[in-house]
């Protein structure tokens, strides 16, 4: 198996769409890694190209394509934001003469907000995307 490949089970069948349970990948020395005992079962939408059947052990491999896209909008957009958020709320209270610690805040407090909500948009345009699922490509 590749890196990007992962084991798991088909639990539904949706369309074109397959619900699978990861329950393990080449990372994992033991069956118990990821998906053990008294973790929380994750189960995500895979493009189910060779039409397997619920019940099917399937591997299936993850796009990397969107993946760095997706962590910079996650992880270093907010922290760009929130930065220029402030120095402009800094920039506003030396032209209106207004406090400089209330506008600081508030601007890099509304760039943050600004931020999550284009993080939830990626997320929404990201979920409709049926290319950046993952696919199955073969059963295990």
């Amino acid at each position: 198996m590749k890196d990007n490949e992962m084991e798991g089970i088909v639990l539904e069948i949706k369309g074109e769409l397959a619900l699978v349970r990861p329950i393990g990948h080449t990372s994992c020395n033991s069956s118990y890694c990821c998906q053990g005992e008294g973790v929380k079962k994750i189960d995500l939408e895979a493009r189910n190209e060779i039409n397997a059947v619920v019940g099917d052990k399937v591997i299936f491999e993850a796009k990397e394509a969107g993946l760095l896209l997706a962590a910079f909008i996650t992880f270093i957009l907010p922290f760009i934001l929130v930065f220029f958020g402030g120095f402009l709320g800094n920039y506003i209270s030396g032209l209106m003469r207004i406090n400089t610690t209330a506008t600081v805040i508030s601007g890099g407090t509304i760039f943050l907000i600004i931020s999550l909500l284009i993080i939830k948009l990626h997320d929404k345009s990201v979920e409709k995307n049926i290319n950046l699922k993952p696919v199955i490509v073969r059963k295990a």
